[in-house]
């Protein structure tokens, strides 16, 4: 009887050890797969591709601004990359161009829609779009996570009295871009995210260039 229980007992200690192990090889996984993708979203903005995301991403930038209503703060790139970083304004600079990757956030139809989204020197034409986060319908509103979609924000201005995202088949001008047919809502979210955290970033990087 008592070999049964001691048997029991180290086989029970000997699954728990492996569960142990397992969950914890999960976590680093999920961890590793979570870094993976948040730097694959920075870097399309910039229309890069590597197969080592997270590798390119910190050669690729010098430093990171964090706004706060009172202050800048200065932080690493490998920092925004800790699960831990809970700042929702910041833009990261490249090294070798006059680009600003800017983390933008707004209200979608299901919840809320975060991402990334590149100006150019010039504070208003748009590089890039891409999000990480996002609730919206499958086939409809969920497209605009989609680079089908995200493509035709490129090159477009975003300022933020005549940018608009329209549904329309007549000849598009240089601050509309082409919605989703069935996704209105999600088009307007967009529309208002990008004009109200671009033209906060806008203000705010001018102060820091002054």
């Amino acid at each position: 009887m008592k070999k049964v229980m001691l048997s029991a007992i180290v086989l029970s200690f000997a699954c728990g050890l492996l569960i142990s192990s397992a969950n914890s090889f999960l976590k680093e996984r999920i961890e590793k797969n979570r870094r993976r993708e948040f730097c694959k979203r920075i870097l399309s903005t910039l229309a890069i591709s590597d197969l080592e995301p997270e590798a390119r991403y910190l050669n690729i930038f010098d430093k990171v601004l964090v706004f706060t209503p009172n202050e800048i703060q200065e932080v690493s790139p490998a920092s925004i990359l800790e699960k831990s970083f809970k700042a929702k304004h910041f833009v990261l600079i490249p090294k070798q161009n006059e680009q600003f990757v800017c983390h933008i956030f707004g209200k979608g139809l299901w919840g809320e829609m975060r991402g990334f989204a590149t100006l150019d020197s010039d504070f208003i034409t748009l590089k890039g779009l891409s999000f990480y986060q996002s609730n919206e319908t499958p086939g409809l509103g969920a497209q605009f996570t989609e680079e089908q979609t995200l493509s035709r924000f490129v090159g477009k201005k975003v300022d933020p009295k005549k940018f608009a995202v329209v549904n329309s088949s007549s000849a598009l001008n240089e601050f509309e871009v082409d919605g989703v047919s069935g996704a209105t809502i999600t088009g307007r979210a967009v529309e208002t995210m990008l004009k109200v955290e671009l033209d906060f970033y806008r203000q705010r990087i001018r102060e820091v260039s002054e």
